[in-house]
């Protein structure tokens, strides 16, 4: 969903007052590197977007997923001719705060369409966006298409610039908004750019990204015609929708009238387990896929304590799939620009993090070096566990539930809990710890 599709969205924001230091942890620039666990979450599994590289989120997170426009229609906006600058930002940003390793690659996604109007089949797919023309079919020949792969894979090289380490065929090619042309043209982009991105050892190319409800259905007919020979890793956008309206349900929540079909996207863990098995059945087994993009869209969810606990559940649902799904990052569309933007956005009018965005943060401190065996699960009461480990004897369960407050009492002694603030609160042993939409984290001793 890029930001030609957004509508408005402006919910209540946390007082201004509040500093995300106060409210929690320091506001740091963050590393992309591994953790020393190999299976453990590692920081890039938090992705942001952000639709300006100028305004960097006020977050931790690992990596920058791909800016809200297709590079093509505005790199080269005339033949030959490539203008890199607004790209060049995204990326001198990310390296400049940390996500870069030591090749010089930094952790940051770039969705290569859209077709600049030069070079279209189908000029009718046109339109214009932020004074750039796009289109929303393939071009006409496709050497004009394999022409600018190579210079975007040259301009990024690891020395005049740092190489990108995700490249994204396209977005949302389900979605006739983003892609008009037809399956064999996609084919078609996909094999030329493939041993051009390979060129760079560094550098992937994932498959186009697919939405909705039937975003699996198209992925499983791009597979089998041959997507999949052309693929380092599988795409999709984890909005969960539901399938007759706009309404966002909580992450967690069955979709009203969703039977978990291929064709429906349901709770968020029936949909990611859902797109793992397209890409296991359909010539991608092994190879890692990536939330490229998602969040509770425009409008509908405003309330800032609904934000902050849906949000919170969205990434602990993932996280619990790392492991199990090879789920590699979830990015969050968007940190936003509040004045112009509100796709899920988690950016004060003063660019500060909104309630929602602290608490973006705290799940990041929850996780990032932690390792989560297993899936969350949940009871019949609707309360979910998400169960992490740390070296050094380290515990903790995050908690929540869907449907109540109440009062949670564990057999396991637990020293503290956690909030989306980043208050701490201390237990004693055998106490009954209250528990509701918001998740929390109880902690057997404190995270190193």
């Amino acid at each position: 969903m890029f930001i030609v599709c957004a509508c408005g969205l402006m919910g209540k924001l946390i007082p201004s007052e509040v500093s995300p230091t106060q409210a929690g942890q320091p506001i740091l620039p963050t590393t992309a590197a591994a953790t020393s666990n190999p299976d453990a979450i590692p920081p890039s599994f938090f992705a942001m977007t952000t639709v300006d590289g100028a305004d960097y989120p006020k977050l931790q997170f690992g990596t920058m997923a791909h800016p809200e426009i297709g590079a093509w229609a505005w790199i080269e906006k005339t033949k030959g001719t490539y203008d890199f600058s607004l790209f060049d930002r995204y990326v001198s940003e990310a390296a400049a705060h940390g996500l870069v390793d030591g090749t010089n690659t930094v952790s940051l996604a770039i969705t290569l369409g859209f077709t600049p109007s030069w070079a279209v089949a189908d000029p009718k797919s046109c339109a214009m966006h932020r004074g750039t023309m796009y289109c929303t079919s393939g071009p006409a020949d496709i050497q004009d298409w394999s022409n600018f792969v190579t210079a975007v894979l040259k301009h990024y090289n690891g020395v005049s610039m740092p190489h990108v380490r995700d490249y994204e065929m396209w977005n949302e090619m389900n979605v006739k908004l983003f892609w008009t042309g037809t399956q064999a043209d996609m084919l078609s982009l996909a094999k030329a750019a493939y041993p051009i991105v390979h060129s760079d050892p560094h550098s992937i190319l994932l498959t186009p990204s697919v939405v909705g409800p039937a975003c699996a259905t198209a992925m499983t007919s791009y597979l089998e015609a041959g997507g999949a020979q052309y693929a380092d890793g599988g795409a999709f956008h984890g909005y969960i929708i539901e399938q007759n309206s706009k309404q966002y349900p909580m992450p967690d929540e069955a979709t009203p009238g969703c039977k978990g079909s291929i064709g429906c996207s349901g709770p968020l863990v029936t949909k990611v387990n859902t797109m793992r098995q397209v890409f296991d059945q359909h010539g991608l087994a092994g190879k890692p896929m990536f939330d490229t993009e998602g969040s509770w869209g425009s409008g509908t969810v405003t309330d800032p304590d609904t934000q902050t606990a849906w949000l919170a559940r969205w990434y602990l649902l993932q996280a619990g799939l790392h492991s199990s799904d090879n789920l590699q990052s979830a990015a969050w569309f968007t940190w936003g620009d509040p004045s112009t933007f509100h796709w899920g956005t988690i950016e004060t009018d003063s660019e500060a993090p909104t309630q929602a965005g602290i608490a973006y943060n705290q799940v990041y401190n929850w996780l990032v070096g932690a390792t989560m065996s297993k899936p969350c699960s949940s009871t019949s009461d609707g309360t979910w566990t998400c169960a992490l480990t740390r070296q050094g004897g380290y515990n903790a369960v995050a908690i929540w539930n869907n449907q109540d407050s109440k009062n949670y009492t564990s057999a396991t002694s637990y020293a503290d809990y956690r909030d989306l603030a980043g208050n701490t609160v201390k237990l004693t042993k055998g106490a009954a710890i209250p528990i509701g939409a918001k998740p929390i984290l109880l902690e057997t001793k404190a995270a190193p």
